[in-house]
């Protein structure tokens, strides 16, 4: 019995053909989440904060906590918001630290 993982589905059995067209179907799936998240990036209906966060996971990166960390101009240009709105996103994560 062949067992192999394929992007987190298990197949058992399946020919090279049903294989291959599975992994292409889990990236097809893939690609089309993070295009998806890329669009909400600049959703005009999230909220700066929800913004911020999704940057963050497609970038694997944090949010930095210094304002004039050159990644916040980076960050506002692709979410679509201001360096103040940024900036407000750092203080109340630091705020919420000291809580």
């Amino acid at each position: 019995m062949n067992r192999n993982e394929m992007g987190g589905a298990l197949s058992i059995g399946l020919d090279g053909n049903e294989r291959r067209a599975a992994v292409l179907r889990a990236e097809q799936e893939r690609a089309e989440e993070r295009h998806s998240k890329l669009q909400a990036l600049t959703a005009p209906f999230a909220a700066p904060t929800e913004r911020i966060r999704l940057w963050e996971e497609l970038y694997g990166l944090a949010l930095p906590t210094n304002a004039d960390h050159r990644l916040v101009r980076v960050i506002a240009t692709r979410t679509s918001l201001s360096v103040q709105q940024v900036h407000d996103e750092q203080q109340r994560r630091a705020d919420a630290r000291f809580v």
